[in-house]
């Protein structure tokens, strides 16, 4: 019997299924597109894994695979169906939620923000036809997007109001107005251990680690350690989309 054999097989099977994030990503990816999938959805379910990818190096790779050094591509449009289906589940914490929201806003925008870059000259190696494809892509799948307005945090809110700005409807536009207005009014706060749990928290745990050491080292007037926590505003449960 190969008494070595057994404590090498879980780290095998890690090695084997890749970095945590990678392994939630592609569980999304297999329950909401079941069809053929996106070229990129091969670093998902490939069987060759990097054996040095940690959370950081896959995402940094899988993002760039999609939107490649913030440029649009022949293929860019069929990877953000990719990006829209992460940020539709809640199995994606909300850090990643907001990163993917974020990729689609600037592959909508790559036009706009490269000429205003470059103005008065021209975007050079522009690829017209493949931005519009992004643009389009993203356009058609904002509406989608909205409807998680209510149970979004508000960093994930903000990145949403984004895309409403992009692609204003009759209905959206007016209906964001109000809810921007809450950002005012808002002040940033780190979860407590009681929320660190909750996929909804818009704080990464390093950020939250850093923060609360931060606070600890920082007294209050009154001596005692500020509560803080990722708080949702207080607003009706309509969705923005549907306003």
């Amino acid at each position: 019997m190969d008494t070595h054999a057994d404590p090498e097989q879980p780290r095998h099977d890690a090695i084997a299924a890749g970095p945590p994030i990678r392994q939630i990503f592609r569980d999304v990816i297999a329950d909401r597109l079941p069809g053929p999938r996106p070229p990129q959805a091969a670093m998902l379910f490939s069987a060759e894994i990097d054996p040095y990818w940690d959370d950081r190096s896959f995402l940094a790779d899988f993002y760039n695979d999609i939107l490649h050094q913030d440029t649009c591509q022949p293929a860019t449009a069929d990877g953000l169906v990719l990006l829209a289906a992460l940020a539709l589940d809640d199995r994606i914490p909300a850090q990643h939620r907001f990163r993917a929201i974020d990729l689609l806003f600037r592959a909508a925008t790559v036009a706009e923000r490269h000429l205003a870059e470059t103005w008065p000259a021209t975007p050079p190696h522009a690829d017209l036809d493949s931005e519009a494809r992004a643009r389009s892509t993203v356009q058609d799948r904002t509406p989608d997007l909205l409807t998680r307005w209510s149970a979004e945090c508000p960093a994930v809110r903000l990145a949403l109001a984004g895309l409403a700005v992009v692609f204003p409807t009759d209905r959206t536009l007016p209906a964001l107005t109000p809810r921007l207005q809450t950002f005012t009014h808002h002040t940033p706060r780190a979860p407590t251990s009681a929320t660190t749990s909750d996929s909804s928290s818009c704080w990464p745990p390093r950020t939250r680690t850093e923060f609360s050491r931060s606070q600890r080292n920082s007294p209050t007037p009154t001596g005692r350690e500020p509560r803080v926590e990722c708080q949702h505003e207080h607003e009706p449960s309509t969705s923005l989309a549907r306003c």
